[in-house]
């Protein structure tokens, strides 16, 4: 007999070693960042760069896009996939006190991603639902998982599949969260 868990969705999240040096490079441009509301698409619910732009490229965040792409080829290596060239679109994002932001996905590229520059930790925490859209219809699979959280922290990395939908819960400190977030797609 055998149980096998199947499709299984790998999600990275790691606190980068280089945080000082990533930390020094945002901080000096950070005061520069225009945000805007991110409109009605998120239920004006936070504060976002336009996505337009690439804002790693736009800012020159150099040592930011490197370690970026250093933890791009670790996430490749543990999907089994062949790291290889690729397009960064980057846009900050603030959530202040009483922001959240709607459950969304990315459908349209490979990996999506978040640098965390300011977090307390108790400023919204980030939630992936789970991609098994029918499993709360089933008796015996309804009490597991559908909504999994991840802590934010100030130099925490994650990167995930765009596709999964994911979400941030409403900010009840009195601080300001801050990311880099990230959209990766691999050259065909």
């Amino acid at each position: 007999m055998s149980v096998e868990n199947i499709f299984p969705t790998k999600v990275y999240s790691t606190f980068i070693d280089n945080v000082d040096e990533v930390q020094n490079e945002i901080s000096a441009i950070i005061n520069r960042v225009d945000f805007m509301p991110s409109g009605k698409a998120r239920g004006d619910a936070n504060k976002i760069t336009s996505v337009q732009k690439d804002a790693i490229k736009d800012y020159g965040l150099d040592k930011t896009y490197a370690t970026i792409q250093n933890h791009l080829k670790i996430y490749c290596e543990e999907l089994d996939f062949a790291f290889r060239p690729f397009r960064l679109y980057s846009w900050f994002t603030k959530n202040e006190p009483g922001d959240y932001l709607q459950i969304h996905h990315h459908n349209d590229v490979d990996i999506t991603g978040t640098y965390y520059f300011q977090s307390s930790g108790d400023d919204g925490e980030f939630f992936f639902e789970s991609p098994v859209i029918a499993a709360p219809h089933s008796l015996c699979y309804s009490s597991q998982h559908t909504r999994i959280y991840s802590q934010p922290k100030t130099g925490k990395l994650i990167l995930f599949p765009g596709w999964i939908n994911h979400g941030v819960l409403k900010n009840n400190s009195n601080n300001d969260r801050i990311g880099l977030s990230f959209n990766v797609s691999f050259m065909r």
